[in-house]
């Protein structure tokens, strides 16, 4: 297990524990936070988790959909375009990874 699963925000209902099988869990966003009318704050804090984000790391979106959004244009612009992302698969009751690969060229700058 070398990679590391970004869960985009803390929910304590939640037990995040099966997604640990794909790599560290690491918490980007605390419970409760919602992105209103400026999200450069969020955008910050995101880019800043995420800045060598690569092809062993995981996206586990759960929470505010502007901060999953945010994260998963984060993931891609630092990994050259690449990211994974952990769906949880109801019928076989366990998480899985998914590839997204972008065709447009995405610049870390």
């Amino acid at each position: 297990m070398s990679g590391r699963v970004f869960i985009i925000q803390e929910d304590p209902k939640k037990n995040f524990l099966p997604a640990a099988e794909f790599g560290e869990l690491i918490f980007i966003l605390p419970g409760g936070d919602q992105v209103f009318l400026n999200a450069a704050p969020t955008i910050e804090r995101v880019r800043t988790a995420l800045r060598d984000f690569g092809d062993d790391d995981f996206i586990l979106p759960n929470g505010d959909p502007v901060g999953i959004g945010i994260a998963c244009v984060e993931a891609a612009r630092a990994n050259r375009g690449r990211y994974q992302q952990l769906k949880y698969d109801r019928q076989m009751s366990k998480d899985r990874g998914v590839p997204v690969y972008y065709v447009v060229p995405c610049d870390h700058n």
